[in-house]
């Protein structure tokens, strides 16, 4: 038998599994937690997708190895900023990174946006100051996209080579925080959908100013599945401590 013949065994194999779903109720399942073509994951929670923008720019206008720490130490602020915020990084996909966080319904719409908020505060205060100083790059920027809802996850790749597997999201909440992190731009560096919004407290959508609540978020359409949904982007950020 040849490849081709492999290919065609496995398609069949493939798509008659019969994946045994856990719900997970407290926690994001990690690679380790599934089996390849035996079981699978749904969780209720928020997806955060962060990424850099503009970034085949950087990739031109400085050497590899200076690009290469620039991206280490972006990732690096990125993964410790979610992880301060019950986020569990599950994906990483060369400049951008997708976190899901420990499923509570009370709180992850919450722990998203106050990420996302400080995920903005460490990129103003501490990567682009680091940048400039050593003559990297003036401007740096990121998008963030922030979406809720059930989210379903299995594990791809070839069976038995850990090396060639991983976790893939097959969710409409995924693919939304993607689209509307693409759609991020300075100084709206964070995009919600209406289900995220329509979860947050009062103060993470208003703030004090001058003794009258103002608030943080525009509203705002963003194109996705062919069709214009509602959105809304904000300038806000958290200072970290």
């Amino acid at each position: 038998m040849g490849l081709l013949d492999d290919i065609k065994d496995e398609v069949d194999e493939i798509l008659s599994w019969n994946f045994k779903v856990k719900e997970y109720k407290d926690s994001v399942p990690s690679k380790s937690d599934l089996t390849l073509g035996e079981t699978a994951g749904v969780l209720e929670t928020a997806a955060l997708y962060v990424d850099v923008r503009d970034s085949s720019e950087l990739t031109e206008q400085h050497q590899q190895r200076t690009v290469a720490k620039m991206f280490n130490a972006y990732l690096n602020a990125m993964v410790r900023t979610a992880r301060a915020n019950c986020g569990r990084v599950r994906s990483f996909n060369g400049d951008s990174i997708l976190v899901f966080f420990d499923p509570d319904l009370n709180n992850v719409a919450l722990n998203a946006v106050k990420t996302a908020f400080q995920m903005k505060y460490v990129k103003d205060s501490v990567l682009v100051p680091a940048f400039r100083e050593r003559g990297y790059e003036e401007q740096f920027e990121i998008g963030i996209g922030v979406a809720l809802g059930r989210i379903f996850v299995t594990k791809a790749g070839i069976r038995g080579d850990d090396a060639n597997s991983d976790l893939v999201w097959p969710s409409t909440a995924v693919n939304l925080s993607t689209a509307l992190g693409d759609s991020a731009s300075d100084p709206y560096n964070t995009v919600i959908s209406q289900a995220v919004y329509d979860k947050l407290p009062e103060e993470y959508r208003t703030v004090d100013s001058n003794g009258s609540r103002v608030n943080v978020w525009e509203l705002t359409c963003v194109e996705f599945a062919g069709k214009l949904v509602v959105a809304y982007k904000s300038r806000f950020r958290i200072e970290v401590k």
